[in-house]
């Protein structure tokens, strides 16, 4: 059966443009994860030996969900990935109907009534840190650029998916985990749900930052050349301009005064941000996370000395609700001129601050 959807996968040029648009097309992890490509025939191929074989072959197919009791195929015209269990035996299969380059993203299909399976239960073997995914393709991309303690579910979204998950990784002895849930309304019920279960097993879950209505294969794409990308949404980095221009400023000193930020930040403010900065070294972040943080921090320590604020313990809700007026009043003024992904990139330096 995998031999099956593995040569229908090497004479199809559709599914192969697939695996090459979305980064998937390396043969090492076609051959060890054992992609293959669903082209409608597996159902007449299984009637097509001798009559007991075939009834057999039938019956276990329908089984494992891939035939319908009509005979017709589960996932035809799908990209097919089979989902092991930790014996080596096939638990389910995971299936995305694959679309032209500029056609509507399909969804990925699971096996109706089916229990939710792990793709790549072998992570934990791995070193690094331990990465979450909700989609199996998106887990096989941050796979592709060598990060292999990754792990997927079949269905991510609902309770059994995030309980499972949740035993999982409380089981592996792991302290921190990472989320590379789709950044949008669904995707962030599930990092929430998957956070609380997790914290009940003393284990802190951290979201890799994909800007918002993203997945892991949507930001590597608009985002070329989308190993590197990859690489750097693994280490907290998030573009928001072109990669090498991102990495180009982040290359230079990171004390660089933030533009129009004015005013004199207090000693004590200095303090509490550097020993903020020197923590997130500790930490592990990168040189560059690090340099953007003091930029977001120092913009903010201005903003906060315009209105008087010279302490830390000084700061109140009223003067955090000032600075996100002023940040989008920046905007519509024009000068300077701040996106969304660079205010949310503030909002989320100075939450992480505090």
């Amino acid at each position: 059966m995998i031999t099956f959807y593995g040569e229908a996968l090497s004479r199809n040029a559709r599914a192969r443009a697939f695996l090459v648009r979305e980064g998937l097309s390396d043969p090492t992890l076609i051959r060890r994860f054992q992609l293959g490509f669903s082209d409608r025939t597996l159902g007449r191929a299984s009637t097509a030996s001798v009559r007991p074989t075939g009834a057999f072959q039938r019956a276990e197919l329908t089984r494992l969900g891939l035939l319908r009791p009509s005979g017709h195929e589960h996932f035809g015209g799908c990209v097919v990935v089979p989902l092991w269990d930790a014996s080596g035996s096939i638990r389910q299969f995971y299936g995305r109907r694959i679309a032209p380059p500029r056609g509507t993203p399909r969804p990925a299909l699971s096996l109706p009534g089916a229990e939710p399976a792990l793709w790549n239960a072998a992570a934990l073997s791995e070193s690094g840190d331990l990465v979450l995914c909700d989609d199996v393709l998106d887990a096989l991309s941050l796979w592709s650029v060598g990060h292999h303690r990754v792990l997927a579910c079949s269905r991510a979204d609902g309770e059994v998916g995030i309980a499972m998950l949740a035993r999982f990784v409380a089981d592996s002895g792991v302290a921190r985990a990472h989320v590379a849930f789709r950044a949008d309304a669904r995707g962030n019920r599930a990092a929430h749900q998957l956070g609380r279960a997790l914290a009940l097993a003393g284990i802190d879950l951290a979201r890799l930052p994909l800007p918002r209505g993203f997945d892991v294969r949507t930001f590597a794409r608009v985002h070329p050349p989308s190993e590197e990308s990859l690489r750097a949404l693994l280490r907290g980095v998030l573009p928001t301009r072109p990669l090498a221009a991102a990495w180009e400023a982040a290359s230079r000193p990171v004390d660089v005064a933030w533009p129009n930020a004015t005013g004199t930040v207090p000693s004590p403010l200095t303090r509490d941000i550097e020993s903020h900065l020197a923590s997130l070294a500790a930490d592990g972040r990168a040189r560059s996370t690090i340099g953007a943080r003091r930029l977001y921090l120092d913009r903010f320590a201005a903003s906060l000395v315009s209105q008087g604020v010279r302490r830390t313990a000084a700061v109140r809700t009223e003067s955090l609700d000032r600075f996100r007026v002023a940040l989008a009043a920046s905007v519509a003024a024009g000068t300077p001129v701040l996106s969304a992904g660079t205010q949310a990139n503030l909002i989320t330096a100075v939450r992480m601050f505090f």
